[in-house]
């Protein structure tokens, strides 16, 4: 059983493009997944995977940490593969969830955001710092004045008129509200590249990508308070719910 799960981690990770990089909270922390009996665990760029198998799909999954627009989220990475002879639709918005272990007053199941949700968070951030870039833009312009400079001979000549200045002003204020422009198509972009969306998986097939949880507390890192802290991951399969228990440990 070993042999096949290992064979099956690497064909995973050689035609799903398994390279995922999270951003851990803290610098030497990970998220640990439980291995019972049937499942394998192997690390890949410092980043522990579980992969478990049943009769109908084999899963594999890693649990880190991402903020996607100044907002923490819980971000898995999940590689599933349909092992039966028939079409499987796959949808991570209502087969999958999280559930907090361990931490009092956060022990409610919590679902993945969409795609959408994800992107729409990007558009906002990026529409709030456009409007306090060019608000700050417009308070600089109501406080310039003429630059001046005096001769030896105690004559006054202008360097930079108001009017200078002001264009001065708006320039830099528009190339940074496109800078902005151009950092959140990236985002968007990115987020719709790699987030797992709803599939139909034909037998044989593969599909993998990120989700991402919300964030709603933040999980105590210090060594002496991680004790007893876990996140349980459930995802819903043709045969059956699947779970996967992470807990916080020493990264290198």
């Amino acid at each position: 059983m070993r042999t096949v799960l290992v064979t099956m981690a690497l064909a995973f990770c050689i035609f799903s493009s398994c390279v995922p990089v999270h951003r851990v909270v803290g610098p030497t922390m990970i998220m640990l997944p439980e291995v019972p009996e049937g499942r394998y665990l192997f690390f890949s760029d410092g980043i522990p995977y579980a992969v478990s198998d049943n009769t109908c799909s084999t899963l594999m999954s890693s649990m880190g940490f991402d903020y996607v627009a100044g907002y923490k989220y819980i971000k898995v990475y999940l590689a599933y593969r349909n092992t039966t002879e028939k079409e499987v639709l796959f949808y991570p918005g209502k087969t999958m969830r999280i559930i907090p272990r361990g931490i009092k007053g956060a022990d409610k199941p919590i679902l993945p955001d969409s795609p959408s949700t994800l992107a729409a968070s990007v558009e906002t951030s990026a529409a709030m710092t456009k409007a306090a870039i060019a608000t700050f833009g417009w308070a600089q312009t109501m406080y310039l004045a003429p630059t001046v400079a005096s001769t030896t001979d105690g004559k006054t000549i202008l360097i930079n008129n108001k009017t200078q200045q002001q264009l001065e002003v708006m320039r830099d204020t528009r190339d940074q509200i496109a800078t902005v422009d151009r950092y959140a198509h990236e985002a968007v972009a990115h987020v719709s590249s790699s987030t797992l969306k709803r599939n139909t998986v034909f037998p044989g097939q593969t599909v993998s990508g990120f989700v991402f949880f919300p964030f709603p507390f933040n999980i105590p890192l210090e060594n002496e308070r991680r004790r007893g802290c876990s996140i349980q991951l459930e995802i819903e399969t043709p045969c059956g719910m699947t779970t996967i228990v992470y807990n916080p440990a020493d990264g290198e």
